[in-house]
């Protein structure tokens, strides 16, 4: 999950607790942090940083549909509200938006963690530099130990809410295993726990009972990104999910994520923010990768 180095850089001058990564740095960091410290920690995140919109009515679903719209816009402070209407109902349908939403918070909170991580990264490597040049860097090394504590704490409930979807799927499947939903879910999971084989098997059984399946599209799209480091081929699968459904704002989001250059990837992130202005991308990201992105123009 990388953002291009240009947008990566530029984070550093960014958000109040900066941000960004590579699987690398801040998850491992501390020495074990709770899951209530964790919650914690991006409870306060959440409530400093996220652009919320206090008139949005999916703050409070009403119905499926209204969680199914939630699950669109992958939008990170929807999914509490979506998930716990969902948990309620007694549907298969409703356990498996329950679990594709669980899903979906995993993974948006997992992609933060990540873009804190990279900008940790990145200051202890500014650290390193005021040092060897005898320079005290104490502000840099506080945001250091912000961005590892939120990367930590966001990484942490990532597996959270991952887990309580695998565990939805397995249900689900269990009570009706001809219905693709519980394998659409368990899918995502192994796909984000890159367990490929099992990736595989659960793909075969969705092809088998849901061939048109617009998540299939998607799951196709994102194992090419992240399994074959596929772009095009990733872009192609997107695309076609897309098409079939313009407001996949989960889907638009990967595509951000699939380009290579500043250029395509400012593209991709100018559609991402048409449709969904709040998206924790277009929050977190869209400063940084519009400075570099004119930063590249002036050159």
């Amino acid at each position: 999950m990388k953002f291009a180095l240009a947008v990566c850089v530029a984070l550093l001058s960014t958000a109040c607790v900066t941000g960004g990564p590579q699987k690398c740095a801040c998850r491992v960091m501390g020495a074990g942090m709770s899951l209530e410290e964790a919650q914690g920690i991006v409870d306060e995140f959440e409530s400093k940083h996220l652009q919320l919109d206090p008139t949005n009515p999916l703050r409070d679903p009403k119905s499926l549909e209204d969680v199914l719209e939630i699950l669109r816009s992958d939008e990170l402070d929807l999914f509490p509200a979506g998930v716990a209407f969902a948990s309620k109902q007694d549907s298969t349908e409703a356990k498996a938006l329950a679990a594709q939403t669980e899903l979906a918070w995993g993974e948006a909170e997992l992609m933060l963690s990540d873009l804190f991580a990279q900008v940790a990264a990145s200051l202890e490597e500014e650290i390193r530099s005021y040092e060897l040049a005898g320079f005290k860097a104490d502000e840099l090394r506080d945001r250091l130990d912000t961005n590892g504590d939120v990367a930590e704490a966001l990484a942490l409930l990532a597996a959270e809410h991952s887990a309580s979807g695998a565990r939805h799927a397995r249900e689900i499947i269990a009570a009706a295993p001809t219905n693709y939903q519980g394998y659409r879910v368990a899918a995502d999971y192994y796909r984000l726990r890159e367990r490929w084989e099992e990736f595989d098997t659960t793909i075969a059984k969705i092809e088998l009972l849901k061939p048109d399946s617009n998540g299939l599209l998607f799951l196709r799209g994102v194992a090419a990104l992240y399994r074959e480091g596929d772009g095009p081929k990733a872009d192609r699968f997107l695309r076609a999910a897309l098409a079939r459904d313009p407001k996949f704002v989960r889907a638009q989001a990967q595509l951000v994520r699939s380009q290579r250059g500043i250029s395509a990837k400012r593209t991709e992130y100018l559609k991402l923010k048409a449709l969904n202005p709040h998206h924790q991308i277009v929050v977190w990201a869209g400063p940084a990768l519009e400075r570099a992105y004119a930063a590249r123009q002036a050159q």
